[in-house]
């Protein structure tokens, strides 16, 4: 009981704080960088987010319920770096296939090369992990300290249209030290790398079922 009224604290404390932020940053971005740059960044993000949505697809949902089924503690570590591996890999294929699309675009280019710094986080990202064990301190705490960072960064560095690149490097930057933080835990706890391929071949076949039915739900007439 008292783990799920800590969540629940937690939980609440970043929903309050993602009400808040936009109230204080919105006004002061849109300001400084003027609306024409504001509408720059969102179309970037929006064609990052697809490359994200693929980088993660499917593994938040899985790899939450997998860990939430593991009954061993001697178990956890083979069953996390089993799902690790398999979203690694799809993250740094995404990864590549993002390089080479910054490297071939003309335009925003620079804003998109930034982008690579978010890409990289969900390289690195095991939410999943926290979610699956009920551990949403460490979570909601990672996250806080990104927003409240990113909003001192953007305060203190943002100051004007010629900035935009600043802003956007800040958001990426601090994203991924977020994601890096809810590794460290993990690190002091577990010495080296353990996997069993059973488990990472289980993995797979259910990313490909995963993928299987989001390109049959988008184009069902070109799937048989």
């Amino acid at each position: 009981m008292k783990k799920v009224t800590t969540n629940y604290i937690f939980v609440l404390l970043y929903q309050v704080l993602l009400i808040i932020t936009p109230i204080f940053t919105m006004p002061y971005v849109i300001r400084v960088l003027m609306p024409e740059n504001v509408g720059i960044e969102a179309y970037v993000s929006s064609i990052v987010q697809i490359f994200t949505a693929f980088a993660t697809l499917g593994m938040g949902d899985y790899g939450r319920k997998v860990i939430a089924s593991v009954i061993r503690k001697q178990d956890l570590k083979v069953e996390f770096y089993s799902l690790y591996l398999v979203q690694s890999c799809f993250s740094v294929i995404v990864l590549l296939i993002y390089l080479i699309f910054a490297f071939h675009t003309s335009q925003y280019q620079l804003l998109f090369f930034i982008n690579i710094l978010t890409i990289l986080s969900y390289v690195f990202d095991i939410t999943w992990f926290y979610t699956g064990q009920e551990n949403m301190k460490n979570i909601m705490i990672r996250n806080m300290a990104v927003r409240l960072s990113a909003m001192i960064g953007i305060f203190c560095f943002v100051k004007g249209p010629e900035d935009l690149a600043v802003y956007v490097w800040i958001n990426a930057t601090t994203l991924l030290l977020g994601q890096l933080v809810t590794w460290l835990p993990l690190l002091r706890k577990w010495k080296g790398f353990a996997y069993q391929w059973v488990k990472v071949k289980k993995t797979c076949d259910t990313c490909d079922d995963i993928c299987y039915r989001a390109n049959y739900y988008a184009y069902p007439t070109c799937i048989k």
